[in-house]
């Protein structure tokens, strides 16, 4: 791995919009990104835990207000009674929530902003590899089964996905397959993408790193027999031929590639 400075990477959030970072420092970045992000969440937790115990008590307080303290009340109780009511608190509380979250600055949108850091940095941070293989995706050919007894080809091409994206940026990988008891024949295989890192961040940064561009994701999957509208329902009709592909993932005589547009594979 190039642990140079990378060219065009900004910093994000208050620090110098012109400097740039180098791998190692936009591992360093992302683990504490990541770290802070899951603070975040945990504090944004916090705060709604609160707003529904304090919607709750002044609910059921209204409740007793207009039926007497000794009538059973509950949250589903005091709404089915004060519905009108219960919808003008819940409205209020909602707009305290979203209030008392941007002044801690864990609001939806902070959070939306440090994940699309995280992105940023993962496209760049350095990947450790490692010495032993760790399991980094499984998926059935049961996760399918829509696709009868073509799951498992659907299932392998998806683990064929995976495994070229991880390759793709420098990671050795494999594909390993194996038979689940119990399950109907052509449901039974299960595939695993192995991937030899140092450390779970690694996996997490190659989870966030960009997919291979859509038409070698397209060429693979035609070339293993599968319909890649399936995992591709957005494709429009004639693509495969709009990008220099036949219907079995070969590549038509005379297109120049250098001229499609390059569009990075997104599963549904």
């Amino acid at each position: 791995m190039n642990a140079g400075r990378h060219p065009c990477l900004p910093y994000l959030g208050g620090m110098s919009t012109t400097a740039t970072l180098s791998p190692i420092e936009a591992r360093t970045e992302f683990i504490a990104t990541l770290s802070r992000i899951s603070s975040l969440r945990q504090l944004q937790e916090k705060l709604q835990k609160a707003t529904q115990v304090r919607f709750d008590e002044n609910l059921i307080a209204r409740f007793r207000e207009r039926f007497g303290k000794r009538r059973k009340a509950s949250r589903s109780i005091a709404w089915a009674a004060l519905p009108e009511l219960a919808k003008e608190m819940f409205e209020s509380e909602k707009v305290r929530l979203e209030e008392e979250a941007t002044k801690a600055g864990c609001s939806a949108k902070d959070i939306e902003i440090a994940n699309e850091r995280l992105k940023v940095l993962a496209s760049i941070a350095l990947i450790n590899p490692g010495t032993e293989s760790h399991l980094f995706h499984q998926v059935s050919a049961g996760d399918y089964h829509t696709q009868g007894f073509g799951a498992a080809t659907y299932a392998k091409t998806n683990a064929e996905r995976v495994c070229g994206k991880v390759r793709a940026h420098g990671v050795k990988a494999e594909i390993r397959s194996s038979e689940v008891k119990g399950s109907e024949s052509y449901l039974s295989t299960n595939y695993e993408v192995y991937v030899w890192v140092a450390e779970p961040i690694d996996m997490v940064i190659l989870q966030l790193r960009p997919e291979e561009p859509l038409r070698v994701v397209v060429q693979r999957m035609l070339k293993g027999g599968a319909n890649p509208r399936v995992a591709f329902p957005f494709l429009p009709y004639g693509y495969e031929a709009s990008v220099g592909l036949d219907n079995f993932g070969n590549d038509l005589p005379a297109h120049s590639t250098e001229n499609s547009p390059v569009l990075i594979a997104k599963v549904a």
